[in-house]
């Protein structure tokens, strides 16, 4: 996937900045830095494992399962199930100060992210055939 082309969508959120304290804003700046940075790992992760990671029939999704495996260490598990106590991308370490549900979010925001540019991929990769 390259980062520095092709087309880059952003979403606005308003926010009432003059509602908010400056504490506040700077909480909010760093939990939004710290979300990008989280995202970006994942993206870089799932860049780097892509032939193992894609499903479907058109290989055009990525599977979470894996990539889950692939970013988290498990220390609790459900009897039936293997603990994994290392991980090639141990996300948890990396980012300590961040929690598992806002790390699956971000999991799950890289993964629409990839598979909206699996899309777009093939759809260029169509218009180029002809």
């Amino acid at each position: 996937m390259a980062r520095s082309k092709g087309v880059t969508i952003a979403v606005k959120v308003p926010i009432t900045w003059e509602a908010m304290t400056a504490s506040t804003k700077q909480r909010l700046r760093q939990t939004v830095g710290r979300d990008t940075r989280v995202v970006r790992a994942f993206l870089g992760i799932i860049e780097q494992h892509e032939d193992e990671l894609l499903t479907g029939r058109n290989r055009d999704r990525i599977d979470e399962c894996k990539l889950h495996k692939l970013t988290m260490t498990a220390l609790k598990v459900k009897s039936g199930y293997e603990q994994r106590l290392s991980v090639p991308h141990d996300l948890k370490v990396r980012f300590p100060r961040i929690s598992q549900n806002e790390m699956t979010e971000c999991r799950q925001t890289a993964v629409s992210l990839y598979e909206s540019y699996l899309k777009l991929r093939m759809k260029k990769e169509r218009r180029d055939s002809k």
